[in-house]
């Protein structure tokens, strides 16, 4: 699996699903945070949030090494693979 990490704002990206990954001390300043507090999402590694209406997928990771980078990853590839479009 390759990532590409893209480093323009989320709304110049041309694309139909926005992956995310949040670290729990950032969690309060996300944009939707409302949302996300509603959910439950509290950014644990590997936990999943999607915000469907925002096309948003945001995933948890406990800091930002690439080895927990990778895993949230893994878990949101899943997801992906389980979507029929």
């Amino acid at each position: 699996m390759n990532i590409k990490l893209i480093t323009e704002k989320a709304y110049n990206a041309k694309n139909n699903v926005s992956v995310e990954f949040v670290m729990p001390q950032n969690l309060g300043t996300h944009r939707y945070y409302k949302l996300l507090n509603k959910s439950g999402f509290k950014a644990k590694q590997d936990t999943l949030c999607s915000l469907y209406e925002k096309n948003i997928l945001v995933c948890g990771i406990e800091e930002s090494s690439a080895d927990n980078i990778r895993s949230a990853a893994a878990t949101a590839n899943k997801v992906f693979k389980n979507i029929k479009l």
